[in-house]
Order: C-alpha cells, then sequence, then structure tokens
C-alpha cells in the first residue's frame, strides 16, 4: 500500500526541543500501537479475561473466533487512537511541522492557542471516530459512542464537551 504524501506528512510526536527538526509521523505511530496492542491482546490476558471475552463475543456472527476477534478490535481501536492528531488544532502545536503538512495540502485556518486548547486530539478522536462509526459501519449511537470513548479517554480523562468557538461539528481531519 503507498500513502499519500498528505498522509506521510501528518505528525504524531516531535522530539522535546522544540527546534528539533526529529519527529514521528502518525502513520507509522498507529501501525506501532495497532501491532503492541494486538501482540499484548494475545499473549498478556489472563485466562479469566480469556474467559470473559470468550463468553463475551460467543454471540458474535464473525467467522473469527471469539479471541481473534477480540485480538482484531483492540489492534484496530489502538490503530485509531490517535486520529485526532490528524486536527488543527493539534497539528499547529509544532509550526514547523505543521507548516511541513500545509506544503503537502493539508491547510486549515489559523488557530489561537485557546481555541487549540478547546480541542484536544482525543476529544477531536472521539466525535471523529463516533461519526465515521454512525456513517460508515452504520452501528448503534451506544455502540459507536462507546468505541469512540476510548479514543476519546486514550489519555486517561474522558475528554469534556467542547466549548466555543469550537463545535463537534467544526471537528475534521486535515
Amino acid at each position: 500500500m503507498t500513502l499519500s504524501a498528505p498522509t506521510r506528512s501528518v505528525w504524531a510526536k516531535s522530539g522535546y526541543d522544540p527546534d528539533s527538526r526529529v519527529w514521528l509521523p502518525l502513520w507509522l505511530h498507529l501501525l506501532d500501537s495497532a501491532a503492541v496492542a494486538e501482540h499484548l491482546a494475545r499473549i498478556w490476558l489472563a485466562p479469566t479475561v480469556q474467559d470473559l471475552i470468550e463468553r463475551e463475543f460467543a454471540g458474535s456472527n464473525s467467522d473469527l473466533s471469539p479471541v481473534d476477534e477480540f485480538c482484531l478490535l483492540a489492534s484496530w481501536i489502538a490503530g485509531v487512537h490517535d486520529i485526532g492528531k490528524c486536527s488543527p488544532a493539534f497539528s499547529s502545536k509544532v509550526p514547523h511541522l505543521d507548516d511541513r503538512m500545509r506544503e503537502a495540502g493539508l491547510k486549515h485556518e489559523p488557530l489561537d492557542t485557546d481555541d487549540r486548547r478547546k480541542m484536544p486530539h482525543g476529544l477531536a478522536g472521539h466525535i471523529v471516530l463516533q461519526r465515521w462509526l454512525r456513517t460508515e459501519c452504520a452501528g448503534t449511537r451506544g455502540g459507536c459512542t462507546a468505541l469512540a470513548s476510548v479514543v476519546g479517554a486514550h489519555h486517561a480523562f474522558h475528554p469534556p464537551r467542547p466549548t466555543s468557538p469550537l463545535k463537534p461539528q467544526d471537528v475534521t481531519i486535515c
């Protein structure tokens, strides 16, 4: 699979030094996260948790075993956990990396610091993923919210509702 230049330009991690040119692309961070989650889901779960997974996934109409289905879900959710880093509120935190994204075609209006704080990447990811699940997967509202909440809370805090001027419908992926 070939990734587009705009996709390759999105950053996930930057160096600790603000002037550093060292950065980790989002696509690689998400791929790494998905692989680690799948590995941990297969080897790290206690037998009692595996039994619970067997019971909870037993009614699935998937061709996968319950454990395989859970491992796939764990890998997928880890693989999208930082999708909110594609948002302007995140990308503009490091100007030279944001400029790099702009040069690749991912443009957005300037944001001030207060606006950026109102839409942390976890919240942006929650909103985008919930919307995507509802439209692309025709999931139930509760199921979509539950999965999106994992992304929204991946820094241990359930994100608050956004406050003005940013609104959930204004969150876009660059």
